[in-house]
């Protein structure tokens, strides 16, 4: 085996479930989940909302339904997902996230990568790496309540791979 394809063998899938049951709002919507990817990308189809929303750890819509595993086994990149432990491996891009109308991309850059636990200097750092990297540069001078949305979307996916997580996890991309 090439050293690549040892190297992935050795990885955890990216999404495993072991008789995971899903709860909204103390609503049971999905029951006896079982699956195991392989391979490094995974696409989610279909009303998927619930899965989606317990493996970010965070409300996918501005009503703040969030989802939670209330039984089984969830993993994402072989971290517990009903103990949060996902949060740092992953990074959320939201179909429309709410943001601060008043910030600068830099600014919601920069935050982000703090939110990783890294210091001020490297999140300031990665936020002008990213923000170079992903094309956003013309976006700096303006505040985020001007932006439009295919330019909030784009910005929305540089903050959740600001702080290289191991997955990056999309709702609802277009």
């Amino acid at each position: 085996m090439s050293g690549v394809a040892t190297e992935a063998a050795q990885r955890p899938p990216v999404l495993s479930a072991r008789a995971a049951r899903i709860a909204v709002a103390g609503t049971t919507a999905i029951s006896a989940l079982d699956l195991t990817t392989r391979g490094d990308r995974v696409l989610l189809v279909g009303a998927s909302g619930p899965l989606l929303a317990a493996l970010a750890g965070a409300p996918l819509d501005q009503a703040g339904a969030g989802a939670e595993v209330v039984a089984g086994r969830l993993e994402l990149c072989g971290a517990d997902v009903a103990s949060g432990a996902q949060r740092r491996r992953s990074g959320v891009a939201l179909a429309d996230a709410p943001l601060p109308p008043r910030w600068r991309p830099l600014e919601l850059l920069a935050w982000c990568a703090r939110l990783s636990g890294v210091s001020r200097r490297e999140a300031a750092a990665r936020a002008a790496a990213t923000r170079e990297r992903r094309g956003l540069s013309s976006l700096q001078p303006r505040r985020l309540q001007s932006l439009s949305t295919v330019e909030r979307r784009a910005l929305g996916i540089a903050a959740a791979v600001v702080h290289e997580p191991e997955v990056v996890l999309v709702h609802n991309p277009r």
